[in-house]
């Protein structure tokens, strides 16, 4: 092994003791220890004189040198403060370097010369060019590498030119060649079963199998409108069943504090949220969603001075409109967190109890209706946290107003009340609303609640008396009016609400029990189904989607106040082949594949 050689040190800066030392110290001070290089190192004291002594240390830290070992060369002594010190070319700095060559002398001269090379051992071995040769001692050049690349590609291709994801590496390619030969077996056995055909096997299958598969169809029937698509089931299905999907509301969301007794309820846009508006003090409870359960926020800093009806929250869930019996009659709050905080009152409020509110989908304007005096419509526009009120319609609403919805592109406004004609259409271009003059539209009782359909074609009305429902279908500036709901006892309609994205349900709440019925669209009908798995138990008043529509929230008159449900859209079950079957179902058809409750398989509808 080498012995240690300690590193030297550009003109041999000097520097001097600062303190006398006796002959065993093994710690010393200098004046500066920045000119003596860093530790393990040597130095010399008193380089001038012939008895010097040469020190070895292991430690500098600033000053002060630690780890001394004395007389490492020479003779330990004392030494008075201002003795020289410094790094100078010592007998040991020769003797190592020397011993150290010396080693490795002998240690190449022990080398033994190399063999050649074999494939058993390592050593020399001569270079070829040649891209046929069988030879075990000869290395190939790049040029043979090269020679035989180029035949490579000349017999394989250019792998780029694959015709495959994979262009890199040619059994990655071929393996992807293979799965899509194996994807394309499943889409013609899924043709052949469509077909009215059978396959044997199991998959993968063969080409043998597919082409006897193709061979058992005996017609080639395709109904106009059919659909393969993929459903969860409801139930266990087996493969060829007939089968129906429809859409249900399941009650499995919870409240970790039940509401108490209420008036309003609405959701945020993205459900997270719940709003509940009471007739005394606090007036407002405000929940959170985690999971299935929503957990009451604490009361904000400042609540509303009455009775609140109606709320709504803007469409970015941020801001939160509760309006009520006392003046200043609507109290604004704005949403950091889960921290609600009351915006300043606008400036021009409205003049009498608000029993209705909502947003325009951009939430820019925000229109308030109220009970018993005129004018009995407030319309504000917001510019960040400011709602400024606007110049009132020309034509205001004859009476209270009770409902009001915009439509989906904003230019919309309807409400309805208490007095005829119960409607007021308005269109907005700018900040303007000017009533539609249609004498189609009219209602014959009093309306309570307004909803339009999220394509903007359809709008509803809840009436406290007959007919319960009303439902218009509109184009442009024309409205007209669809057939009552036939054949259904509702009693004094409450609250209705389209459920969104497609708006193939309409959710009313009404006097008459089940207090609760949902309305699937069919063409320009709606039918009644059996979404809801459970029924408020008494009378109740809003109906509210989250903008999904996979929450649905509906207020009772009793206890439980609050019902949530999770939407399981176009659930599969096993048809009887009835009329009931067909009625109120949002398709038809038969399953493709066996599968139990819960699982995604594939079907075919045949009507929707």
């Amino acid at each position: 092994m080498l012995e240690t050689m300690y590193p030297a040190a550009a003109n041999s800066r000097q520097t001097e003791l600062a303190a006398a030392i006796d002959d065993t110290q093994t710690s010393i001070t200098v004046l500066d220890g920045s000119v003596l290089p860093d530790a393990p190192n040597e130095l010399v004291i008193d380089p001038a004189n012939e008895n010097a002594e040469t020190i070895l240390y292991t430690g500098k830290t600033g000053n002060t040198l630690t780890g001394v070992t004395r007389g490492f060369e020479g003779v330990a002594q004392s030494w008075v403060a201002g003795t020289k010190i410094a790094r100078f070319f010592t007998a040991y700095d020769f003797n190592t370097f020397k011993g150290n060559i010396v080693d490795l002398d002998e240690r190449l001269n022990n080398i033994p010369a190399p063999e050649d090379a074999s494939l058993t051992q390592k050593g020399i071995v001569q270079l070829s060019s040649a891209t046929e040769s069988d030879s075990e001692t000869e290395s190939a050049t790049p040029k043979a590498v090269n020679t035989v690349r180029q035949l490579a590609v000349s017999q394989i291709g250019d792998l780029t030119g694959l015709q495959t994801t994979d262009k890199d590496n040619l059994v990655d390619a071929l393996n992807e060649v293979f799965t899509h030969v194996d994807e394309g077996k499943e889409l013609v056995k899924t043709a052949v079963i469509v077909k009215g055909g059978t396959v044997a096997g199991t998959s993968p299958h063969s080409f043998e199998e597919l082409a006897d598969g193709i061979d058992t169809i005996e017609t080639s029937t395709v109904i106009n409108g059919q659909q393969q698509v993929a459903r969860t089931y409801a139930e266990t299905i087996v493969a060829n069943d007939p089968i129906y999907t429809k859409t249900t509301y399941n009650n499995n969301v919870n409240f970790s504090t039940s509401p108490a007794v209420s008036n309003y309820l609405t959701l945020s846009s993205d459900g997270v949220y719940l709003a509940v508006s009471m007739g005394s003090s606090p007036f407002i409870n405000i929940y959170k969603r985690s999971g299935t359960t929503y957990t009451k926020l604490p009361d904000p800093p400042v609540l509303p001075t009455g009775t609140a009806q109606a709320l709504a929250f803007s469409p970015d869930g941020v801001y939160l409109a509760v309006p009520h019996a006392s003046s200043p009659f609507i109290t604004i709050y704005k949403r950091s967190g889960d921290t609600f905080t009351k915006l300043p009152n606008p400036t021009l409020l409205p003049v009498d109890f608000g029993i209705c509110a909502a947003f325009s989908p951009d939430g820019t304007y925000l229109v308030i209706g109220n009970a018993n005096t005129g004018p009995y419509l407030t319309i504000y526009k917001r510019s960040g946290d400011t709602f400024t009120r606007l110049a009132y319609p020309s034509i205001m609403p004859s009476s209270g107003v009770n409902g009001a919805a915009f439509s989906p592109d904003g230019i919309y406004l309807t409400v309805v009340g208490g007095g005829s004609p119960f409607i007021t259409i308005y269109k907005r271009s700018g900040d303007t609303f000017t009533k539609i003059n249609d004498s189609t539209v009219g209602l014959v009782s009093n309306g309570r609640a307004v909803s339009i359909s999220p394509d903007g074609a359809y709008f509803a009305i809840a009436h406290l008396s007959a007919p319960t429902v009303t439902i218009f279908k509109q184009s442009g500036d024309t409205f007209t009016r669809l057939p009552d709901l036939g054949g259904v006892s509702l009693g004094n309609g409450v609250g209705i609400g389209f459920s969104p994205i497609d708006g193939s349900h309409l959710v009313v709440t009404h006097s008459l029990a089940p207090c609760a019925s949902v309305f699937k669209k069919s063409g320009e009908r709606f039918v009644q189904t059996d979404a809801l798995d459970v029924t408020p138990a008494g009378a109740p008043s809003s109906v509210s989607f989250d903008a999904s529509g996979s929450t649905l929230a509906i207020k009772s008159g009793l206890s439980p106040y609050a019902l949530l449900y999770t939407t399981l859209l176009d659930r599969v079950y096993k048809s009887n082949n009835l009329m009931s079957d067909v009625i109120d179902k949002n398709s038809v058809g038969y399953a493709l594949e066996s599968g139990n409750s819960g699982e995604t398989k594939e079907i075919l509808t045949i009507w929707r």
